[in-house]
């Protein structure tokens, strides 16, 4: 294809090459001044001759652009490596010396700095360009910019590691808010790994890094990972000016061994955590402890006053905390009062609840959260056989939590399709998708997940007439404790035992 710019001037091609660097639309005094040009008037003929050939147009307040995308493109395609590296570099400096502190100037700083191999100054516009783009709820570009800084970071001389680490721990924390668990988990390993025998890395920093990939992994349900990771950080030397890194090693845990259905040991964890956390004094660390252990006094048997707490907790994280938080909270909210052994009314509640927390996560752009709310409204609209609207969030959540990589999640949207499928007699439908939900749990030690699935697995047997198959599934629930573990399915598991005339129960009540 034929070139669209003729043959001109150097000063000409000067102002073309600056003006491609600059990007589609930039303003003439910026255009003059990385040119280079003293002359004011002098350089008011050079564009005029550019605007007269076609190659730029001037629109209003003397800012000039580009006609096309594809004549700046070829402008800039013809520049070598070195030459983009200095003229961005030129841009930079300039910008930076007009004083403007706007955000589009932000965020022009960012790219000229980062692709000029300024590194200190690139790292620095990258951030704040993170913090704009994360306060204005765009997190792809938050993080997109976080990258940027951590290249940046990397080539300032000598090595701070420290710096780097810091950048990491951000990046991973807004892919994993993306809800891209796997890149997440990569981004903090890749760097722990290279840095593991660098001196340079203090105690808690690596500490901070290790509980935020804790926390990553539980989100992916690798349980004995993520512990092993937290009660490394609580037993590590060194680490006691810095309680908050206690707070969330604890907090870790206690997840993990609520999880686990070992609800006696996380309350333990929880209280730790929230003692801790009130000595912090910051009010949303607080509050997460609080509600943590709530959910634990919960599974072992709710009352009106936990859930009125439950309540009033989520009330303050919506005063105190982000669209983020308050998704979170009415998330955790729905699922208290979500509880089988809670009255109907409350249920209902939940999935006004459920509703909330999507409102809160869609605006937030935090999928995952979504996908669990999703999730959570169809098991809830499936056992009131309200089975399409049930399928229609079901799918959306499975749409979601495939794309996060999720497995719990994931598991758990199946298994209620699976339900359905059990419900309107359609058993082979079920058998498809309760055997998948149990393939997506294996290795990942959810047991309290694992559970419900194998209860279902034990009532589709007794379905389809193979009682041999239903009692070991029974059994096998008796060796997971379902009783004690999952006091709202007892009623279920009850009803499975009568039906194929199991007595007794050797279900450890402890």
């Amino acid at each position: 294809m034929p070139s669209a710019i003729p043959p001109f001037a150097p000063d000409e091609q000067r102002a073309l090459e600056v003006a491609a660097v600059l990007g589609p639309e930039f303003s003439f005094e910026v255009l003059r001044r990385v040119s280079g040009e003293p002359d004011e008037r002098r350089f008011a003929e050079v564009v005029g001759r550019l605007v007269g050939a076609g190659l730029l147009v001037e629109r209003a307040a003397e800012t000039l652009a580009f006609p096309g995308d594809r004549l700046r493109e070829e402008v800039y395609g013809r520049l070598t490596e070195r030459r983009r590296e200095v003229l961005h570099w030129s841009a930079g400096e300039t910008l930076e010396a007009t004083g403007r502190a706007g955000v589009s100037t932000v965020f022009a700083l960012a790219r000229h700095f980062y692709l000029g191999h300024a590194s200190r100054k690139s790292v620095k516009y990258n951030r704040l360009a993170a913090e704009v783009a994360d306060r204005a709820l765009a997190p792809e570009a938050a993080r997109d910019h976080l990258r940027r800084a951590v290249e940046s970071q990397r080539e300032v001389k000598p090595p701070q590691v420290e710096e780097e680490a810091e950048l990491v721990l951000e990046v991973a924390r807004v892919t994993e808010e993306l809800g891209q668990l796997a890149d997440s988990e990569r981004t903090i390993r890749e760097f722990l790994e290279r840095e593991q025998n660098d001196p340079r890395l203090s105690s808690r920093r690596r500490a901070s890094l290790e509980i935020f990939l804790s926390k990553v992994l539980t989100d992916k349900g690798d349980l004995p990972a993520a512990t092993e990771l937290a009660q490394k950080v609580l037993v590590a030397p060194g680490l006691d000016p810095w309680p908050i890194l206690r707070v969330g090693a604890h907090h870790q845990i206690g997840m993990s061994l609520y999880y686990e259905g070992k609800y006696a040991e996380a309350l333990v964890h929880h209280t730790e955590e929230l003692g801790l956390a009130r000595q912090v004094g910051n009010a949303l660390v607080t509050l997460r402890a609080q509600i943590w252990r709530l959910a634990a006094l919960a599974m072992m048997g709710p009352t009106d006053e936990v859930v009125a707490e439950a309540r009033a907790v989520t009330v303050e994280r919506d005063r105190l905390g982000s669209l983020r938080e308050s998704a979170q909270a009415h998330l955790f909210l729905g699922d208290m009062l979500a509880d089988g052994r809670c009255p109907p009314a409350q249920r209902r509640e939940a999935i006004a609840e459920y509703a909330r927390a999507i409102q809160f996560a869609d605006q937030a752009h935090d999928p995952r959260r979504v996908g669990w709310a999703r999730y959570k409204t169809g098991e809830l609209l499936r056992e009131t056989r309200r089975f399409d609207e049930a399928l229609q969030n079901l799918r959306a959540a499975h749409d979601i939590l495939s794309e996060v990589g999720d497995r719990v999640g994931l598991s758990m949207a199946t298994k209620v399709e699976g339900q359905i499928a059990l419900d309107q007699g359609n058993l082979p439908l079920a058998e498809d998708r309760l055997l998948e939900a149990y393939r997506l749990l294996k290795g990942l030690h959810h047991t309290l997940e694992e559970i419900d699935v194998v209860l279902r697995l034990a009532q589709l047997a007794n379905a389809h007439g193979e009682r041999a198959n239903a009692q070991r599934h029974v059994t096998e629930l008796e060796r997971l404790r379902l009783p004690v573990l999952r006091p709202d399915l007892v009623e279920e598991f009850t009803q499975l035992r009568r039906a194929l005339g199991v007595p007794g129960g050797s279900g450890d009540r402890r």
